[in-house]
């Protein structure tokens, strides 16, 4: 009889905000850095230099070339990442390779490899408002397999809405575009929305589509104050302790987990 492997544990995570407002530096610190497993939809090359030690890193311009790095990956070890230079508009493809239409134990291959992230620069490019299908379903399926999910974009509002709502964590950054503003403020809490109207460079807030918890985190990361559904009101600093950097199930910027 064959063993069943354990799904390992996955995340959805988005952090959105202007040009060097932090967003990509904490999303890889949060989210990347914990990943021993990883393709970098990067079109811009901005990850190959950033690798932890240990690690193999792959770099890719085609998809043809994608496909052939991903068989051969695993076979060379269990701590790599493969940074693809091609466009993030080439969501749909990338996501058939990864999270078949059908999702089974052995054709899905994050759960194959036992783990992994999809880390996608241009969010609003490779999961645009009328996204198709085959990409919207690495949000919705790919928990089942042990695929976390982990994007930025400067572009919230132009972002599929069934990918941020099923997105477990949002961090959110400076953010100065209008119809950005206009959509953030339609979604978060009023008192979170007043936090990100007036973030300093390099603070974030993290909010929770799903529980609408959200915390105001300062430039070295610490809790600042945040807001629960269930309290009237949100609590300032002394009232919080974050825990060590996982991201939030327990703690804020430690457990970006869903």
């Amino acid at each position: 009889m064959s063993a069943r492997l354990t799904v390992p544990e996955s995340s959805r995570v988005i952090a959105m905000g202007s040009t060097e407002s932090g967003k990509s530096y904490l999303l890889k610190k949060f989210c990347l850095t914990r990943c021993p497993r990883a393709v970098i939809v990067d079109p811009m090359g901005e990850h190959s230099a950033d690798v932890p030690a240990g690690t193999k890193l792959y770099r890719v311009r085609t998809l043809d070339e994608l496909r052939r790095t991903l068989q051969r990956a695993p076979r060379e070890g269990s701590r790599w990442r493969v940074v693809a230079l091609i466009p993030a508009s080439f969501g749909p493809e990338i996501a058939k390779m990864l999270l078949p239409e059908v999702v089974e134990d052995h054709n899905a291959y994050s759960y194959h490899v036992r783990g992994m992230a999809l880390y996608i620069e241009e969010l609003d490019k490779f999961a645009p408002t009328f996204a198709p299908e085959e990409t919207q379903g690495l949000w919705r399926r790919g928990r089942h397999v042990g695929l976390s999910v982990h994007a930025t974009t400067q572009r919230p509002h132009g972002v599929s809405r069934s990918v941020t709502a099923m997105a477990g964590w949002w961090i959110i950054c400076q953010t100065h575009e209008p119809a950005d503003v206009d959509y953030l403020a339609k979604v978060l809490p009023n008192e979170a929305m007043a936090c990100v109207e007036s973030l300093p460079w390099q603070w974030a807030v993290l909010f929770s589509p799903r529980t609408r918890v959200w915390y105001l985190l300062n430039r070295e990361h610490k809790v600042m104050r945040w807001g629960d559904p269930s309290h009237a009101h949100a609590h300032a600093s002394a009232h919080v302790t974050p825990a060590p950097a996982r991201a939030p199930n327990a703690a804020p910027a430690s457990a970006l987990g869903d």
